[in-house]
């Protein structure tokens, strides 16, 4: 008899994420609760069979969380406050939620306030619930979680029964913290779209862009370790290159935009570069990623990527910075280019090779599609999270 699994995600930070790994949970017979709040900028679909307990920031319900309307006028810094605020109430209310329940797994996917959630976790563990904590970022990214706060990570990494990470680098940056080594479990990413692509002149035609123009692609929410500014300074070398060639930029911008405008006009980039400011709802991923010939993740720090691997489930290659987690996820020369981070020339080089040959493009993204089903697809990530869970359950047994 499977225990009862509640995903617990407090702030809504990876809710594609968390959905799939529930969905596919079920599908193998778990019984399993979304445990989270409403969505920032967005409200995510999810297919019938989740339960959905939307228990944290219950007491900003008088906020719009929408990106709409009195939260998104409110600057990000005091968003942030406001919800740390909240927090320590809401977290309490889960507790005493958690005593209505026979216990189970409580499968934290992020912890908003480390020295708070850990002494929670000693409660709930305490109570016969098991703690098992995935670290999306061993280490906090620029823009992200506060660095101040890493150190409560680790206290929460020896705190967890088990720790996930996404691969070996992961497992490398929590080895400092003398973890006992079968605490430390790899469980590879999935994507956070699967869906099938639309079809490239139809992507074009509804975002506006030249269908005979190169196109590359920055995606996703825009904070200052993602490197969008050397993306910006090696686009010259590649006009000058290719005579033309499209930025699309899509995505929500976490910092402030002027510091990007600055470089396209110094540079002289406005024919080059089309903004579409904003989060970007699920359903219109998929026009995006069609649209474009190569997919680029420029970043200076990193762990993972869901943008890389929505890359490959539109069958889209990618150039990015060989550092963290990246090389992991990326064959080079296969599924898409690997380069020196913070290096506009050497970004420059690869994005020329690949947007001036359609057919080595092409082909390095049937590769991508290739290797994100044979090594990131959901049916592994639940196959493996359910392996671990059930020689938890053993051992507490």
């Amino acid at each position: 008899m499977y225990p009862p699994v509640l995903l617990l995600d407090p702030g809504n930070f990876t809710p594609i994420h968390d959905i799939k790994l529930a969905q596919a949970l079920l599908e193998r017979g778990w019984d399993v609760t979304w445990v989270t709040s409403p969505h920032q900028f967005d409200e995510i679909p999810v297919m019938p069979s989740l339960q959905v307990q939307k228990a944290f920031w219950a007491h900003l319900r008088h906020v719009p969380m929408n990106g709409r309307g009195l939260s998104k006028r409110i600057p990000v810094p005091l968003r942030k406050v406001t919800k740390a605020l909240s927090y320590p109430f809401d977290l309490d209310d889960f507790h005493h939620h958690l005593k209505l329940r026979k216990p189970g797994i409580i499968h934290v996917q992020w912890a908003l306030l480390p020295f708070l959630d850990q002494l929670f976790w000693w409660k709930w563990q305490k109570a016969g619930w098991i703690v098992v904590f995935t670290v999306h970022d061993p280490r906090p990214l620029a823009g992200s979680l506060p660095r101040v706060l890493a150190q409560g990570v680790s206290k929460l990494c020896r705190k967890a029964d088990a720790v996930i990470v996404h691969g070996q680098y992961a497992r490398r940056e929590l080895a400092h913290l003398a973890m006992a080594e079968e605490k430390l479990h790899i469980i590879a990413p999935g994507a956070p779209f699967m869906g099938p692509p639309a079809d490239r002149g139809h992507a074009r035609r509804a975002l506006g862009l030249d269908p005979n123009t190169p196109v590359a692609l920055f995606f996703g929410y825009i904070k200052p370790y993602k490197g969008l500014h050397i993306l910006l300074e090696s686009l010259p070398l590649i006009r000058k290159a290719l005579g033309k060639m499209t930025l699309l930029v899509a995505g929500e911008l976490m910092e402030a935009r002027r510091r990007y405008e600055k470089i396209i006009s110094r540079k002289g980039l406005s024919g080059e570069v089309r903004w579409h400011d904003g989060y970007i709802p699920d359903r219109f991923i998929s026009l995006y990623f069609a649209a474009a010939d190569v997919v680029v993740l420029p970043y200076l720090e990193a762990s993972s990527s869901g943008v890389l691997l929505t890359s490959y489930a539109c069958s889209r290659p990618v150039v990015a910075s060989a550092l963290g987690g990246i090389p992991e996820q990326v064959e080079d020369g296969k599924s898409g280019c690997l380069v020196a981070p913070g290096d506009p020339a050497t970004l420059a080089s690869a994005l020329i090779r690949l947007l001036g040959n359609p057919l080595l493009a092409e082909s390095m993204g049937v590769s991508g599609r290739w290797l994100l089903e044979k090594k990131f697809a959901w049916k592994d990530v639940a196959a493996s999270t359910e392996a671990l869970y059930q020689g938890l359950w053993r051992k507490r047994k």
